[in-house]
């Protein structure tokens, strides 16, 4: 008798401890991976993690995520801009000594300012992320207004756009390619010859400025491969220019495909434009000296697949160049920054082309 008593209490014993192991493996299937897991969580079970477990001998775990659906990656989207409607403009103070509404958010339209007087009440439309520029109405008017022009009243927080959607420098049959404030790594630029990023420097009012120093000649390029092969665009830049030299320039060598390339040359000193193609110099001109007056420069750059080239400065009058290419070496190409001996200072880059 006491032998069967011992031998059917040594069974329920061995059924009990099967059936705690058994709720215990799906106990921890579920704790790993939770029921109504998101797509989000799901990915970030990566292949580390699983290499991690397979070496800790967790085989269960390793079954439960290997049960896992595959979640594909979506292509990457293309640059678009990122625009939240403000409901409604907010209330600033104008205040401070540099009380200029600027048609461009850069201070090379010196010529074409309006100065608003101190202790008027504009609106804040939005600003750019870098916190350095507001657009603004003022007096019926809309333009540009530094940040520490303005006081912002009843905790006035402008909405942040992107800079070719405050400026409309965007057409309806145009692709945005580069936006760029430099207030965040939107883009890498780097000196094309040593491959070292390029320095962006921030100032006490939290404008973001990319920084490019030389006492040679210096190509900057951008890592985004957006602008790899453009034959037709339009460029915006705002610049200061320091260290102003004789030998001093600063511009652009765009279809650029790395033997063939134009130039376009803007030397301070002088107040030229040069414009070349590779080393063949096609186009030289003195601008109105008026542009030169100061450090700050507004630049308008267009380029059309026919090769029709227009450069404004300051809102001056543009200069128009027809370039020539009969043997079709300059098609199309990348777009880079050149400087040589001289300091500048760019406040951002907006770049578009035709779709």
């Amino acid at each position: 008798m006491n032998r069967r008593v011992a031998i059917l209490t040594a069974l329920i014993c061995l059924g009990i401890v099967i059936a705690c192991v058994m709720a215990g493996s799906t106990y921890y299937a579920r704790v790993t991976v939770p029921m109504g897991m998101t797509q989000e969580i799901s990915q970030t079970l990566s292949a580390a993690t699983i290499s991690a477990l397979n070496a800790s001998g967790t085989e269960s775990a390793i079954q439960t995520l290997s049960a896992i659906p595959t979640i594909t990656p979506l292509p990457s989207p293309t640059l678009t801009p990122t625009l939240i409607p403000q409901a409604a403009a907010c209330d600033a103070e104008v205040v401070g000594t540099s009380r200029a509404l600027y048609p461009v958010p850069g201070q090379g339209h010196a010529l074409f300012n309006k100065i608003i007087e101190a202790g008027t009440i504009v609106k804040v439309v939005g600003r750019l992320s870098d916190a350095g520029w507001y657009k603004t109405e003022a007096n019926n008017e809309s333009g540009w207004m530094k940040s520490n022009s303005l006081k912002l009243l009843n905790s006035c927080r402008p909405t942040v756009f992107d800079l070719h959607y405050l400026a409309n420098w965007l057409s309806p049959d145009e692709m945005l390619i580069i936006d760029d404030t430099f207030s965040s790594n939107t883009n890498v630029w780097v000196d094309a010859a040593t491959q070292k990023n390029i320095l962006v420097n921030t100032t006490p009012q939290g404008e973001a400025i990319l920084l490019i120093q030389s006492d040679n000649e210096r190509i900057i390029s951008t890592t985004n491969p957006r602008v790899l092969n453009i034959s037709a665009f339009k460029l915006f830049t705002s610049l200061t220019a320091d260290k102003v030299t004789n030998e001093s320039y600063f511009g652009f060598r765009f279809r650029d495909s790395g033997t063939d390339y134009y130039q376009l040359f803007f030397s301070p000193k002088s107040c030229k434009v040069d414009i070349y193609a590779t080393n063949e110099l096609v186009f030289s001109n003195n601008i109105n000296p008026q542009i030169c007056i100061d450090r700050y420069y507004d630049i308008y750059l267009s380029l059309s697949s026919d090769y029709k080239l227009e450069i404004q400065i300051n809102g001056f009058d543009p200069i128009s160049v027809s370039l020539q290419d009969p043997n079709g070496r300059y098609a199309s190409g990348k777009i880079n920054i050149v400087t040589n001996n001289i300091d500048t200072g760019i406040d951002y880059i907006v770049i578009t082309a035709p779709k």
